[in-house]
C-alpha cells in the first residue's frame, strides 16, 4: 500500500464495495506506505506482514494464515504477482473458498515467477488483468490459461477530476510558485518501469528550445536519489521539481498544461 496504481486501484476499490455493504480487510505484505495510512483513515481495517521487500520471509505466511483462519473470508482477492503466488500457497494451509488474483501489468517478473504462475494456477479460482495487451501477452506466452483470464481495467472515479472549484488551476499554480511559463507534469513511482532517465533526456532537450519549460514529478521510491542525479548532470536544477508525495492529485494536474508518461512497459 505505497504509491503506486495498484495501490490506488485497491484501495478505492475496498472503499467503494464497503459502500455496497461489503465488508472489507486489507493486507500488505510490506510495511505500510501512504496509502496504507490513507485506507486506515478512511476506517478500512489494514495490516501489514511487515515483509521486507524482495526477501521471501515464511513467518509472512504464517501470519496470513493465522488472520485468514481468525476472520473466514467468503473471498480472497489478490493483487500483483508475489501477494498471489502467496495467496495460492496460503490455500495449502487454510480454507479459501474463493481465490481471485489480478494481475496489474503486462510484464510481472523474470521466468522463476511465471513457472510460479504456471505451475499453480490449479490453485486458484479465477484471475483478472487489466489491459488487453497484457493478456495477450500472458496467453500467448501459456503463463495463464484464457479460459480463467479475464480483462478488467483499471477503474478511475472521473468525478474527483471533473468537479474541480473554479479558481483551482490558478490557485494551484500560485501556491507552487508558477508563472506563465509550460508546465509539464509525470505521477509515479521512481522505479525502472517508469524509464525517468529518458523522460530528463527528452526533457533536456525542450529546455534548449524553451528554457522556461518545468516539469513536476509527484512521487517516491527507491531510484529518486538516482533521479535526483540527473538532474544535476543534465543542468536540469532549475527546471524540473520534485513535488513529493501528493494527495490532491487532480489539483496538481489542474495546474499543469501536459502531462508526460516515459514508462517502459505499462
Amino acid at each position: 500500500m505505497g504509491m503506486g496504481g495498484a495501490d490506488k486501484l485497491l484501495l478505492t476499490a475496498a472503499d467503494t464495495m464497503r459502500a455496497h455493504g461489503h465488508e472489507v480487510r486489507i493486507v500488505s505484505m510490506t510495511p505500510l506506505g501512504p496509502m496504507g495510512f490513507e485506507a486506515r483513515a478512511l476506517g478500512l481495517p489494514t495490516e501489514s506482514l511487515e515483509m521486507r521487500r524482495g526477501v521471501p520471509d515464511p513467518r509472512g505466511l504464517l501470519q496470513l494464515a493465522r488472520m485468514v483462519r481468525s476472520w473466514r473470508p467468503d473471498v480472497v482477492h489478490s493483487h500483483m504477482v508475489h501477494a498471489n503466488l502467496m495467496a495460492r500457497m496460503l490455500r495449502l494451509m487454510v480454507r479459501v473458498p474463493v481465490l481471485v488474483s489480478t494481475i496489474h501489468n503486462i510484464y510481472e517478473g523474470g521466468g522463476l515467477l511465471m513457472a510460479g504462475y504456471r505451475l499453480s494456477n490449479g490453485l486458484v479460482d479465477h484471475m483478472t488483468i487489466v489491459s488487453d495487451a497484457a493478456a495477450d501477452r500472458f496467453v500467448s506466452e501459456r503463463i495463464v490459461p484464457r479460459s480463467m483470464l479475464t480483462v478488467v481495467p483499471n477503474g478511475v472515479d472521473i468525478d474527483r477530476f471533473q468537479n474541480l472549484p473554479a479558481g483551482t488551476r490558478e490557485s494551484m499554480r500560485s501556491s507552487l510558485s508558477l508563472g506563465k511559463e509550460f508546465v509539464w507534469l509525470a505521477v509515479g513511482r521512481f522505479e525502472i518501469a517508469k524509464d525517468y532517465p529518458n523522460m530528463l533526456e527528452a526533457f533536456a532537450g525542450v529546455c534548449e528550445r524553451y528554457p522556461d519549460a518545468k516539469l513536476l514529478l509527484v512521487g517516491r521510491g527507491s531510484l529518486r536519489e538516482e533521479t535526483e542525479a540527473l538532474l544535476r548532470r543534465g543542468n536540469l536544477e532549475k527546471s524540473v521539481r520534485f513535488l513529493g508525495v501528493r494527495h490532491d492529485i487532480p489539483e496538481v494536474m489542474s495546474s499543469a498544461d501536459g502531462y508526460v508518461l516515459s514508462s517502459a512497459w505499462e
